[in-house]
């Protein structure tokens, strides 16, 4: 159970350090125009933030452990 919540917890942390490239993997090939559906500014900022909140309570929720 600590491994799966030390591995979610780190790739939330390379999704926040990588927003965009994280949201192209997840989302853009939805499209067939990848170009015209690239995420806003503010996208990418609440994407970096819901990342990092995810990734601090995942590591105090194992230090809990």
């Amino acid at each position: 159970m600590e491994g799966l919540l030390t591995l979610i917890g780190i790739i939330a942390l390379v999704m926040a350090i990588l927003p965009r490239g994280a949201i192209v993997a997840m989302k853009t090939w939805q499209f067939s125009d990848k170009d015209a559906n690239e995420p806003s500014d503010a996208a990418i900022v609440f994407h970096r933030i819901g990342c990092l909140i995810g990734a601090v309570a995942l590591f105090f929720a194992l230090a809990q452990v």
